[in-house]
């Protein structure tokens, strides 16, 4: 069937009754599809409306019905009979005109109504028209009703905005004290504190007898001509490149008043101090392979054997020479706190508290990076750190120099661009401060890091 509007011919009749309304009038339409065939002997699918005042007015009555149509495609159906949608047909004010009919149409029986057109109703039954009317002469006002029932309440209403709070009212009186609560359990054990300063040295022995002759000992090794010597601070003992060492009463550095401007390892490097606040400190990191009595130091450079170590070790920045060269060694905690002493003898790692005190002098931790770090950068070709290298003056003479440092894991970090010392104190079983300097700022971080870890050492005079 095509899909074109409908071409309907329509005929309505009105049902002239005049004994009793009926509340319903005949409608008769030719039904005709849109090419203008009869739809004969099938179901039609209809929509009527009607319509007040104009065409497009409101509709106060709207009804649908399902009539058949006959051999010549005419369709019979009395409006007010059908099933109701809006409206109610009975109380429709037929002086309160004029009235228009809306037909709309679905050929195959079914609600996809198509409008058909829209037609006035031009007279209305008198019986309708009576229905409502009855008269055009006003009758008397009837007497006024009894009041109906009261209705049930209404739901409540929404419920208003809170009121704004009151004053506050006078503080009452204080209560009487209360029973003394249980005793709280023991809190944790705190840090361990800083290691002392080492105590001064005893009065030396009185001299034993001389003892008997001993026999005559083996050929000894090459005498001590043309090496290289070192002498301790404390002890008075001169140290041999051979391995050696003679005593000689006097010699060491803590019998002289005047501080030292430099100070040798047992290795035989020498190094540069600096007297800041009192304490004389080296003023370069340390790079010896031997402790104070000559012992020598694990070297390590295989990465998981460096992080498996549980014991002293040292390595140099990437295993390459130029950084040992440029920034000295790098030691783990194990080497650090070994008491045979990393540092030259009469010469220490600087505890936790000893590292503080020099910060704390230098202006607190926020901001003594400053005085600390070595100057210029190495994109400006004057100096090691990466730019921008914040706010670095060393006006203390202390001369941070940028040698990085390695993880506990073995990785190495941080060249040209940080420096990690040790302090010597632990904070527990697997881990112990530090101190860690950047080139984007003056603020020296005070930080735990694992004992495995490899770090720069600069030593304090004891």
């Amino acid at each position: 069937m095509k899909n074109s509007l409908l071409m309907l011919s329509i005929t309505l009749f009105v049902n002239l009754l005049f004994a009793q309304a009926p509340n319903k009038f005949t409608y008769q339409a030719v039904m005709r599809d849109g090419s203008g065939n009869l739809a004969t002997i099938q179901t039609i699918g209809m929509k009527i409306s009607i319509i007040q005042s104009t065409p497009t007015g409101p509709s106060v009555y709207v009804e649908t019905q399902t009539p058949t149509s006959n051999a010549n495609g005419l369709v019979s159906l009395e409006i007010g009979s059908g099933l109701i949608q809006s409206g109610n047909f009975a109380l429709i004010n037929w002086s309160n005109g004029p009235y228009y009919i809306t037909t709309e149409v679905d050929l195959t029986g079914g609600t996809n109504y198509t409008i058909s057109g829209t037609t006035q109703l031009l007279s209305v039954p008198y019986a309708l028209y009576a229905a409502n009317s009855g008269s055009s002469i006003p009758g008397p006002q009837g007497p006024i009703g009894p009041q109906g029932a009261t209705g049930a309440t209404g739901a409540d209403g929404p419920q208003g905005a809170t009121g704004a709070t009151g004053p506050q009212g006078a503080t009452g009186a204080t209560g009487p004290q209360g029973p003394q609560g249980a005793t709280g359990a023991t809190g944790a054990t705190g840090p361990q504190g800083a290691t002392g300063a080492t105590g001064l040295q005893g009065p030396q022995g009185v001299a034993g007898a001389t003892g008997p002759q001993g026999a005559t000992g083996p050929q000894g090794p090459s005498g001590n001509d043309n090496q290289s010597l070192s002498v301790s601070q404390t002890g008075d003992t001169l140290f041999l490149q051979n391995g050696g060492f003679v005593i000689i009463p006097g010699l060491s550095a803590a019998n002289n008043t005047i501080s030292p401007n430099s100070i040798t390892d047992a290795d035989g490097n020498v190094y540069e101090t600096i007297n800041i606040n009192g304490q004389n400190w080296m003023k370069e990191n340390l790079r010896t392979t031997k402790y104070c009595n000559g012992d020598p130091i694990t070297l390590v450079t295989n990465l998981t054997s460096w992080s498996l170590s549980t014991t002293e070790a040292y390595t140099y920045y990437n295993y390459d020479l130029t950084f040992d060269t440029l920034f000295g060694k790098l030691y783990n905690f194990y080497a650090v706190t070994d008491p045979r002493n990393v540092c030259p003898c009469g010469w220490h790692v600087p505890s936790d508290g000893e590292f503080t005190a020099l910060t704390d002098f230098l202006g607190s931790e926020s901001v003594a990076g400053g005085p600390m770090k070595t100057t210029g950068t190495q994109s400006a070709g004057d100096g090691l750190w990466n730019a921008p290298n914040v706010g670095a003056t060393n006006s203390s003479g202390f001369s941070v120099q940028p040698g990085g440092g390695r993880f506990n894991t073995g990785a190495y970090t941080g060249s040209y661009a940080s420096a990690w010392f040790w302090c010597s104190t632990q904070i527990n079983a697997t881990s112990a401060w530090r101190r860690y300097f950047e080139n984007v700022t003056v603020t020296i971080s005070r930080a735990s890091v694992n004992k495995k870890s490899g770090c720069s050492v600069r030593c304090v005079q004891d």
